[in-house]
């Protein structure tokens, strides 16, 4: 019996427009493994807010917080559709006044629209 060398399958893998031929077992990086983004980042397809703005809650309950932290003691919880006015940024975090109890916190802008 003759011995049969394998060679490794190749595949296209298409990047920037452009076909690379690829050994089948080498890893291709998924955007599951992609570097770590940073919060600029995460939000930067969030809307924009500025301060004056009246928003809602979008979840179903959140947390108003003393400072721009989950270290900080609650406030008040929020529930969904419960209006708030924008103060400020602190990255991630915002600081609003709840419009029915005028408490003055901080919240994170992803669970407000």
């Amino acid at each position: 019996m003759k011995a049969v060398s394998k060679k490794p399958a190749k595949r296209k893998v298409v990047s920037n427009n452009s076909a690379v031929t690829k050994p089948a077992n080498q890893h291709v990086a998924s955007k599951k493994f992609a570097a770590k983004k940073s919060a600029q980042e995460i939000y930067a397809d969030s809307p924009t807010y500025k301060a004056g703005d009246n928003l809602k809650v979008t979840s179903e309950i959140l947390n108003l917080r003393e400072g721009p932290s989950t270290d900080y003691p609650v406030i008040e919880t929020l529930e969904k559709a419960d209006s708030v006015q924008l103060l400020g940024y602190d990255g991630e975090w915002v600081q609003v006044i709840v419009m029915n109890s005028k408490n003055v916190g901080y919240v994170k802008v992803a669970f407000l629209r």
